[in-house]
């Protein structure tokens, strides 16, 4: 067994589309290797739950907002979010650690842990870059701070030892028009939640998934209520799957009796699968959309933006139905008419074609 140290800024678990994807890769690398994880969790987040005894956390930081701006001042000349969790104490840790256990793969996840990959040493180092963070701020940030942006992601992902890993081919040549570097595309576990659920009617109702505290998903939900629904039936259905909804919204929801807010549901993908479709509306953001990814492993259309179907190859093009304005997505509501059969063998194309496992192809190969 190869011994593996994954250092994360989150807590894996289901709640949201990025940890999700760290709980299931977790539970795959630990099925031949030995993992150890170094973890960052606020005093309101349930401790991580380990898959198996090849999987312990060797050390669990605590967060808040206090301390990540002091950490962002500390590091004044480099871009915030880098920083925000970047400690001397975190680093020291690790490097000790490292120096003391002989790790094959030191694997740093999201953006957020890269600059403690950037300043320690080891033979075989892993970025998993969730998005590109310069493409994200490019889109929603004046022209200095894009370019602070760039600086200190090109800096830090110049870096010694280290493959670089994104999730779509998309983000792979971002990387290299931006920053000249070569990276290997992979994709998001699909969960036998979402595998095995079947499509079995349709249902009079779309649907919207997403975890709502993060700005991108609540200003497109906020965005299509205020300027697409009036343009809708007023006997439209809609319902709202996820955590984080602000009081102004639910308020602003509950003014509408055809609008269902369902909150956290562990196994959302019944739902969404007999939807008629689920709406996307997204304006800012980079990297690929993971509930568009589980829309489509459900056989479910999505009614998106551009920014909505980032990465996601052509040949799903037929449930990715693209809408930017109010009058466009008015229009894919009313007029979307896919058959149940459709669907069936669209969700078998799709996870036949989508899936690939090339890290934990790249780590197991490793002597």
């Amino acid at each position: 067994m190869k011994k593996i140290l994954i250092v994360t800024p989150f807590v894996p678990n289901n709640i949201g589309a990025g940890v999700n994807y760290t709980r299931l890769f977790i539970e795959d690398l630990s099925k031949e290797n030995e993992v150890d994880i170094v973890l960052f969790r606020s005093k309101v987040e349930k401790q991580y739950e380990l898959p198996n005894n090849h999987v312990k956390v060797i050390k669990e930081f605590r967060i808040c907002t206090f301390y990540k701006l002091l950490n962002c001042a500390f590091c004044f000349f480099l871009f915030p979010l880098f920083t925000a969790k970047f400690s001397i104490r975190v680093l020291m840790f690790l490097r000790k650690n490292i120096r003391k256990t002989k790790y094959d793969v030191v694997y740093f996840d999201f953006s957020q842990m890269f600059l403690y990959g950037k300043l320690l040493k080891h033979h075989e180092k892993i970025f998993m870059a969730h998005d590109i963070i310069t493409q994200r701020y490019s889109r929603k940030s004046n022209v200095w701070v894009s370019k602070f942006c760039f600086m200190t992601e090109n800096w830090i992902l110049h870096t010694k030892s280290v493959k670089i890993f994104t999730f779509s081919q998309k983000d792979s040549l971002l990387l290299r028009s931006y920053f000249n570097l070569s990276s290997y595309p992979t994709s998001f576990y699909l969960s036998n939640n979402v595998i095995e659920t079947l499509p079995n009617q349709l249902n009079d109702y779309f649907v919207f998934f997403a975890m709502w505290k993060r700005g991108d998903n609540y200003r497109g939900l906020e965005w299509f209520l205020k300027n697409v629904l009036p343009l809708l039936p007023v006997d439209i259905k809609l319902k709202i799957i996820g955590l984080g909804l602000s009081k102004n919204l639910i308020n602003l929801i509950g003014q509408n009796a055809s609008i269902e807010y369902l909150g956290f549901v562990d196994n959302p993908y019944p739902i969404i699968a007999n939807a008629k479709a689920l709406i996307s509306p997204l304006f800012t953001g980079a990297g690929v959309k993971v509930k568009v990814i589980e829309a489509l492993t459900c056989g479910t259309p999505v009614i998106g933006t551009d920014i909505s179907f980032e990465g996601i190859d052509e040949e799903f093009s037929s449930f990715m139905l693209l809408a930017n304005t109010p009058e466009e997505f008015a229009y894919k509501i009313k007029t979307l008419d896919i058959t149940l059969e459709n669907r069936l063998n669209f969700k078998k194309k799709f996870i036949s074609n989508y899936s690939n496992k090339s890290i934990i192809r790249y780590i197991n190969s490793k002597r």
